[in-house]
């Protein structure tokens, strides 16, 4: 094997484990802030705005929640997206018009959509939300 290849080789090795770290590093970094604002943010009530749903790529489907909350201190409106949300659908979230947001006091677009309280039999896993 000439040493070109074997470059090649080690260069593609090494471009790999660098995008596995970077992806794994953001599911826990996201884990980290749920957590977070789970026990620090602050809990508003906002409004469900829309419901988007989409097949992905492996096809699975797929929710993200839109909802909306404006403050009432500065009257300052906001719109909050979820995470992804595989395995759901529409029909889940029949007669839901609210839902709880977690938001950090002093930057609330940093926030949380708190799925679990729509969907209960949600699981966190490898860095999404799976609805089982």
């Amino acid at each position: 094997m000439s040493v070109t290849i074997v470059l090649i080789i080690i260069f593609v090795v090494v471009v790999l484990a660098l995008l596995l770290a970077f992806n794994l590093g953001g599911n826990k970094k996201r884990a980290k802030e749920v957590a977070w604002l789970r026990a620090n943010g602050k809990k508003v009530q906002a409004t469900v705005s829309n419901v988007k749903q989409e097949t992905g790529k492996g096809g699975y489907n797929y929710l993200i929640i839109e909802c909306a909350w404006t403050d009432p201190d500065t009257k300052t409106g906001y719109k909050f997206f979820s995470d992804w949300i595989f395995n759901a659908t529409v029909n889940n979230l029949q007669g839901k018009n609210a839902i709880d947001v977690y938001i950090d006091p002093k930057n609330p677009l940093l926030c949380f959509v708190d799925i679990p309280s729509v969907f209960p039999n949600i699981k966190f896993k490898d860095g999404n939300w799976w609805n089982s």
